[in-house]
């Protein structure tokens, strides 16, 4: 029985998250979350950020957005941030001109302007933004960042050995953990329930048959309903269009950021409390499905 639980997003803020009082609907919504967390797994690809690094930056986005709203902050140097702290977060560290360079080379055309790298008049605008807002999610989600940063992945090896799994379904699965955390779900399902979805997912495209007495996910400490909440996000996100930006923020980058203050036993130098490298799982550097 899987004694760990993650912190989730309350119901009544997942059925109306704070995008929605600003006229960003729950179709535009869902296409801003998977198209910043495409940004980052393609960013996180050029800056040679292990998954790990990439998942935990997707997750802090997905939860910022639970906390602020689409329309105040650009979801581009937001998910830069995200990307920047999730850097500190796994100690993957990388400057910050080297990340706001990357979005920003990402991110060229999208609003009918051209950034040619660091010379470019956009450049340290941007990378000021990135900076600033770094601050800001840390001040909306706190410095131990740890206590909602457990992944699916983590459980998907251990589940397909102790259902008996071929090896086939593993790199199946390991794709649908990447694309749960490109919605909302890793917000408001535990991570075993989003591993569990992705092993039934994984083993109905390789034909392979679960165990039905007992029902699997019950030896998962799974509910069927969790399952199915997390399949449908999933499947969801493949009707939606390619990821693309949409122009729904009014965001100027002259929001003024509080200085966060880490609290008692909080990391002051870093910001973030880190997991030591030793008991963080080895997630391979992989592409989204």
């Amino acid at each position: 029985k899987v004694e760990f639980m993650v912190l989730l997003v309350l119901p009544e803020v997942a059925q109306r998250p704070p995008s929605r009082e600003h006229g960003v609907n729950e179709f535009q919504e869902r296409r801003l979350r998977n198209y910043g967390a495409d940004l980052i797994q393609r960013a996180g690809i050029l800056l040679r950020l292990t998954q790990l690094a990439i998942v935990a930056s997707q997750t802090i986005f997905q939860r910022f957005y639970f906390r602020k709203s689409f329309a105040e902050f650009d979801v581009r140097p937001i998910a830069a941030a995200c990307a920047f702290l999730g850097t500190k977060l796994c100690e993957e560290h990388r400057k910050l001109p080297a990340v706001a360079g990357i979005f920003l080379q990402l991110t060229t055309g999208e609003d009918g302007e051209r950034a040619e790298g660091p010379s470019s008049p956009l450049f340290n605008p941007f990378k000021s933004r990135v900076e600033r807002y770094e601050r800001l999610v840390l001040k909306e989600l706190g410095f131990v960042l740890g206590q909602f940063l457990e992944h699916p992945h983590t459980y998907v090896l251990h589940y397909v050995e102790a259902l008996d799994l071929p090896k086939s379904v593993i790199a199946s699965a390991w794709g649908y953990c990447n694309d749960s955390l490109r919605t909302g779900v890793s917000c408001t399902s535990q991570p075993t329930a989003a591993a569990a979805a992705a092993i039934s997912l994984a083993c109905r495209a390789n034909d392979v048959v679960l165990p039905k007495c007992p029902p699997w996910w019950e030896v998962l400490d799974t509910s069927i309903d969790e399952l199915r909440v997390v399949e449908e996000a999933i499947w969801d996100l493949y009707d939606q269009p390619k990821p693309e930006y949409l122009s729904v923020s009014k965001d100027q980058g002259d929001a003024d950021v509080e200085e966060p203050r880490p609290q008692n036993g909080e990391s002051a130098a870093g910001l973030v409390r880190t997991t030591s490298a030793s008991s963080r799982p080895a997630l391979s550097r992989t592409k989204s499905r």
